[in-house]
């Protein structure tokens, strides 16, 4: 009776050890299945990362020529007004504070009835500011403006180049 239980009972031993060595095979190869594909998202993605990064650095790239362009347009204007509006033209013709008025309306976003001369002149009396400072002060804003709209065109183009890039 013993030699039949001891044969049963290795029959059983060799039975689950060959069943666990299977099992971990079959899984074996389900991890290496998984680890494989866990490699390829790795991969697609670090090249995702990669274009991406390009992207950035494009955009970086003619966001910077794109400004020393604007640059290269405004500060030559801004040097030319003494030699377009002199101080002569200045003390000839001065501003209206009407002018001045329009022009801190619109810079403040305000109705033009909101902004007051602080000496309570009339529009047409002539207002201290210069014809050659509003000329800079105006100048200035273009090219702020310039500046500001090449922006939002850099931040489109970032947009786009990131779309592209994580697309598959």
């Amino acid at each position: 009776m013993w030699p039949l239980i001891l044969g049963g009972a290795a029959a059983i031993a060799v039975a689950g050890g060959a069943y666990k060595l299977g099992s971990d095979a079959g899984w074996a190869r389900r991890d290496a299945v998984a680890l494989t594909a866990d490699l390829a998202r790795e991969k697609g993605a670090h090249a995702a990362d990669l274009r991406a990064l390009e992207a950035s650095q494009r955009a970086a790239s003619e966001h910077r020529l794109a400004a020393e362009r604007i640059r290269k347009i405004y500060r030559p204007l801004q040097r030319e007004i003494p030699a377009h509006v002199s101080p002569e033209t200045d003390a000839r013709f001065p501003l209206p504070v009407g002018f001045v008025r329009l022009h801190d309306a619109a810079a403040l976003g305000l109705p033009v009835a909101d902004v007051h001369d602080p000496a309570g002149r009339t529009d047409d009396a002539a207002s201290e500011l210069a014809a050659s400072e509003a000329a800079r002060v105006i100048t200035w804003n273009y090219e702020a403006c310039a500046a500001n709209a090449e922006q939002v065109r850099g931040w489109q183009a970032w947009w786009r180049g990131q779309a592209a890039a994580l697309r598959p």
